[in-house]
């Protein structure tokens, strides 16, 4: 309602323009860098994809764009959905920002994916790895 009327109250299409832009930008602002990063993991889990298609001897198609394509649009309409549902139907009072927790998970299922693409170019799990690195220090 308060952006209604903020437009109502504009006395020229710059003004209303303005007071959308800004709108736009408060809403965005605080879940932009997940939506960077997952598009980012995702570029780059279309590229290590394509090298591990070529090295198992796969015909390369525009199913792989479609997919990733298809991907980006999801998690981030997951990214701001979880927002706006914080914004719309949780109380100030309430700490829990779904976004995050959706975008933790996003980045988790693309770094196993991208392990995987790697894995199968080099024949070595990265994850693997940090894992058995780690695990010295977890007992």
């Amino acid at each position: 309602m308060e952006l209604i009327q903020k437009l109502l109250a504009a006395t020229s299409f710059k003004n209303a323009f303005f007071v959308l832009l800004s709108t736009a930008s408060q809403f965005f602002l605080p879940i932009g860098n997940y939506i960077i990063i997952i598009s980012i993991l995702l570029v780059f889990d279309f590229i290590t994809g394509v090298q591990a298609a070529r090295k198992r001897g796969e015909k390369i198609t525009s199913e792989g764009w479609r997919r990733t394509a298809t991907k980006i649009w999801i998690y981030a309409m997951s990214i701001i959905l979880t927002h706006y549902i914080r914004i719309t139907m949780l109380s100030t009072s309430v700490e829990l920002d779904l976004a995050k927790y959706i975008s933790c998970f996003l980045i988790s299922t693309e770094l196993k994916s991208l392990d995987e693409n790697i894995e199968s170019i080099t024949g070595v799990s990265i994850l693997s790895k940090v894992i058995k690195a780690l695990k010295p220090l977890i007992k």
